[in-house]
């Protein structure tokens, strides 16, 4: 986003609509499209955007006037398109907003049986005036939590359809704010903590500049879902105590920072394919000679040394919908496969750096057996490795459940030469 000139209200109201027109697209272009004489896919971007925008502020953003989403998505369409524009904009934005009504009425809980009401995070659903949600079930449920149906879809091959649902309702939620204070040394002073269900863990519930003052000042506690945390905990249950550590897919150095935490006798080599990212791995490590940041081309001097190996591989992030909302929307066939083949190709060029008894840690913020189980099967029949272990952790927490027993979903594995 161009936040140029924005004040730090405009700035957050933008963020806010920006936010809600992702993670509830499809409800949104669903309302639209009830008021169009033409598939919503047909219209020029411009309009698209402005619709969408304006449709989000009338449902999800109850601090912002109707008459005042309306007007302004009237003006912008009238200058930024055309004159004419507006006229389109201003009558399908008063048509949704009569779907809502002056006054919003609130069911207390949802009923994905009505065929007038939209689900919100806090549990409660927005009642319509209108019985205009889709007549199937399957569908009407897609489109009232913003789950597409390819994603859909795709969770039913491995999921019940009740955990499908789950995790849909899931993934309408903002992510709450989660530490890992594991390993802090002292005392964390705030008031902005509260423990989460998983020990170690804590949600933070105080503004972004605090938070923002609590890291800078603290090595010792970092921003890591619980779920995210679990690989590295699993690794040490596994390999307790390996001498050498290659983190290869290290990207801002979250499970680096973990590594170096729970395995404090550790060489710790971490890399990524990505300049700016390996930039800001050596800003992070710079003042410990512990983690040493190299070019993936340097890792030729590491050939057979790494006694644990962690590939926290590309993937869909299907476990982390919920924090990475556009991910959702492109969740096909063609994007898995596509993501299969990467991680087959970093597994297979990862192999050589694994020391005789080395073991390899496979992990991924995916809950699909593609990314996971099938991956980690394959590595064991290709590259004569043995799976000692798995877990997955599907996604936790839904709406009107307290952030403490939030959770993103992921799925680890440890693999050995044998």
């Amino acid at each position: 986003m161009d936040r140029t000139g924005l004040d730090p209200r405009q700035n957050a109201l933008a963020s806010a609509i920006v936010e809600f027109s992702k993670r509830r697209w499809l409800t949104a272009r669903w309302l639209i499209e009830q008021q169009l004489n033409k598939p919503f896919t047909e219209l020029q971007p411009e309009m698209c955007g402005v619709l969408l925008s304006g449709a989000t502020q009338l449902l999800f953003l109850d601090g912002v006037p109707a008459y005042a989403a309306i007007n302004e998505s009237v003006e912008w369409a009238k200058q930024m398109i055309r004159p004419g524009a507006g006229r389109m904009v201003n009558a399908v934005l008063r048509k949704v907003a009569g779907l809502i009504g002056e006054t919003p009425e609130r069911a207390p809980s949802w009923s994905v049986a009505a065929l007038n009401q939209i689900p919100l995070p806090d549990g409660s659903a927005i009642v319509l005036r209108s019985d205009v949600m889709p007549a199937d079930e399957r569908l009407r449920f897609g489109v009232a939590t913003s789950c597409p149906s390819a994603l859909y879809q795709s969770m039913l091959r491995s999921l019940t359809e009740e955990q499908v649902r789950a995790i849909a309702l899931h993934n309408m939620l903002q992510a709450p704010t989660v530490l890992n204070i594991t390993h802090a040394q002292s005392p964390i002073d705030t008031a902005d903590l509260t423990p989460h269900e998983q020990s170690g863990f804590a949600v933070f519930g105080g503004s972004h500049a605090a938070l923002d003052s609590l890291l800078n000042a603290r090595e010792d506690v970092w921003a890591q879902d619980a779920a995210s945390g679990q690989a590295v905990r699993f690794a040490a249950r596994q390999r307790p105590d390996p001498g050498v550590i290659i983190d290869l897919c290290a990207g801002m150095g979250t499970k680096t920072r973990q590594l170096a935490a729970v395995f404090p006798e550790a060489r710790i080599v971490a890399t990524d394919t990505n300049e700016s990212r390996r930039q800001t791995l050596r800003s992070v490590f710079r003042a410990t000679d512990r983690v040493l940041t190299v070019d993936p081309a340097e890792l030729s001097e590491w050939l057979g040394r790494s006694d644990l190996l962690v590939l926290d591989v590309p993937c869909s992030n299907t476990g982390t919908l919920a924090r990475r909302v556009e991910a959702r929307y492109r969740a096909t066939d063609a994007t898995f496969e596509s993501l299969v083949a990467v991680q087959k190709q970093i597994i297979a060029d990862s192999i050589p750096l694994l020391a005789p008894s080395g073991t390899l840690l496979y992990s991924t913020c995916s809950i699909d057996p593609r990314e996971n189980h099938q991956q980690a099967a394959w590595a064991a029949s290709q590259h004569r490795l043995r799976i000692d272990q798995e877990q997955m952790m599907l996604p936790s927490g839904g709406p009107g459940q307290p952030a403490i027993i939030y959770t993103d979903g992921s799925y680890a594995a440890a693999l050995t030469r044998g």
